[in-house]
């Protein structure tokens, strides 16, 4: 099992603060979206955050 998960907290106490700009929208916009129903869809955080998805 790979331990290389941190919490956000975990991030913020790194000297290089390595949780960046783009980490930070994707975490709120993650919470914002599921706020509602518990989840989100991959299709919907993309057109949330006007991105496009490989597949």
């Amino acid at each position: 099992m790979n331990n290389d998960f941190y919490t956000f907290s975990e991030y913020m106490k790194k000297e290089n603060n390595s949780l960046t700009a783009s980490m930070e929208d994707y975490l709120e916009m993650i919470y914002r979206l599921s706020i509602k129903t518990g989840f989100v869809r991959l299709h919907e955080l993309a057109d949330a955050l006007k991105i496009q998805v490989k597949q």
